[in-house]
């Protein structure tokens, strides 16, 4: 337990020293909860981009769990490439059913 409070309090320490060095924000992946996140916007003053990727063990607030923390930024990284390869295989699959046509309505 020793361990896991120093380590916690070491990221705050670091996020705290970029901030005091002149960082114009700090990008945060993979905070365990909102606690977490509400610790790290206590201890700097800079904005906060949270890197949210839902359906991992990651902690994915919504954006108004973020706004209430007074999280600026929300990135998404997955989102849209899991929407990406989501229409690549829609297309795939399209070609493969209609020989090749192009669709009716291109």
């Amino acid at each position: 337990m020793r361990q896991r409070l120093s380590k916690r309090y070491e990221a705050i320490a670091r996020v705290v020293s970029y901030q005091d060095i002149g960082v114009d924000a700090i990008i945060v992946p993979g905070l365990a909860n909102a606690d977490a996140f509400k610790r790290l916007r206590d201890a700097v003053s800079v904005p906060i981009m949270a890197v949210v990727v839902p359906g991992t063990p990651w902690f994915a607030p919504t954006l108004e769990e973020l706004a209430q923390i007074g999280i600026e930024v929300a990135i998404y990284p997955a989102a849209i490439l899991w929407r990406v390869v989501m229409a690549m295989q829609q297309g795939l699959d399209a070609i493969r059913d209609d020989n090749g046509a192009p669709p009716a309505d291109f």
